[in-house]
């Protein structure tokens, strides 16, 4: 057992690894953080209604979210990488951009016809009211 978790857990971080590499060689223009412009609690939204009980806050240097998941917060390149402990070693658990009041994130994980799956999160007042949380997909840049 102790065998698959070590196996699951590198897995895992490879698949974040190789995906935060791809992003960050090709960078697309106007998806970069401001620096300490994130830092707010964001909300899911469904079918432009907020849902109170989903959310993730992000500081300066740590996030939590409504799970009860939390960690260190590390900016490079204006992409958010939030960490968290896992199996006694700390792993990139998201990484995403805040753009416009829109926290959108992914965990690395590809769809079906690999592309990435991205989630979005909204900060109160942000404007749009089709908001929505769902997941949707993203081609991974060839770098």
């Amino acid at each position: 057992m102790k065998h698959m978790r070590l196996l699951l857990s590198t897995l895992v971080l490879a698949i974040v690894l190789v995906a935060a590499f791809a992003l960050a060689a090709c960078g697309e223009t106007g998806t970069t953080t401001p620096a300490g412009d994130y830092k707010d609690t964001y909300y899911a939204y469904h079918n432009g209604v907020k849902d109170s009980s989903d959310w993730v806050k992000l500081d300066k240097s740590s996030w939590s979210d409504s799970d009860g998941n939390s960690g260190r917060i590390e900016t490079k390149s204006g992409v958010l990488y939030l960490y968290v402990s896992l199996f006694g070693e700390e792993d990139v658990f998201a990484y995403g951009t805040v753009k416009d009041g829109v926290f959108a994130y992914t965990y690395g994980i590809k769809s079906y016809d690999g592309k990435l799956v991205y989630y979005n999160m909204y900060k109160d007042g942000s404007g749009a009211s089709d908001k929505d949380s769902s997941e949707y997909t993203v081609d991974v840049p060839q770098g």
